[in-house]
């Protein structure tokens, strides 16, 4: 998952930092940031907590648009 590779790299943390911040193994981290696991929803809040950013920074693919309900595009 390169969005969060790349927050974890600007932020000059290792892997094991979050893993460690977010209160998760090192080992689960390391699979969900190869993109060989994918978190529960609890798993990617903590992860988004200890990166200081939201769910949808993270795993969220960047050419998604989310509306809200009833919202349509023009």
């Amino acid at each position: 998952m390169k969005a969060l590779k790349k927050r974890r790299t600007d932020l000059n943390l290792r892997q094991w930092e979050v893993a460690e911040r977010a209160g998760i193994p090192r080992v689960t981290y390391t699979m969900i940031e190869l993109g060989k696991r994918n978190p529960t929803l609890k798993t990617a809040q903590k992860i988004a907590i200890a990166l200081g950013c939201s769910i949808d920074e993270l795993f969220l693919p960047q050419n998604v648009t989310i509306h809200k309900q009833g919202e349509r595009d023009a």
